[in-house]
């Protein structure tokens, strides 16, 4: 899957998912909501939760890597043009800047809104608009990082 089919499956959810997302967390995918996106969209497609981190390993940003792609709500893509990406549109006005990714860590985005309910909501929102062939079986799913 590539960005515009991404963007093209999402079209009929956005709005529902990110009234949802802000009206429970007062943030977005990208302002404190990553970690709770990224978990949704695992339950769904699988792969593993990772952290952008900067050249100090503080992480910034949770994706999912999964067929060597790393996946948020802005689509898939390889590694370093997601870090392109993220650095050119999330990192404005900031002295430093994603350089590389890890997997995540107990302690990593502290400040990330986590909600168990909120995250099944927007799993089913994700389910009902991607591709059968995208999803995983729910057996198949380790367990999600907390």
């Amino acid at each position: 899957m590539n960005v515009r089919e991404w963007k093209s499956h999402l079209k009929d959810i956005h709005e529902a998912f990110y009234d949802d997302l802000v009206g429970t967390a007062d943030c977005g995918a990208f302002d404190g909501g990553c970690l709770t996106v990224a978990r949704a969209l695992q339950s769904v497609i699988g792969g593993d939760i990772v952290v952008l981190v900067r050249p100090d390993d503080t992480a910034d940003h949770a994706a999912v890597l999964k067929d060597d792609k790393l996946w948020d709500y802005d689509g898939p893509l390889k590694p370093a043009r997601f870090l392109e990406r993220f650095n050119r549109t999330e990192m404005i006005g900031v002295p430093w800047r994603a350089h590389g990714f890890r997997p995540i860590r107990e302690g990593d985005l502290p400040n990330a809104f986590v909600d168990e309910a909120l995250i099944e909501r927007l799993a089913r929102l994700f389910a009902s608009s991607l591709p059968d062939e995208l999803q995983v079986e729910v057996g198949q799913l380790a367990p999600a990082p907390r």
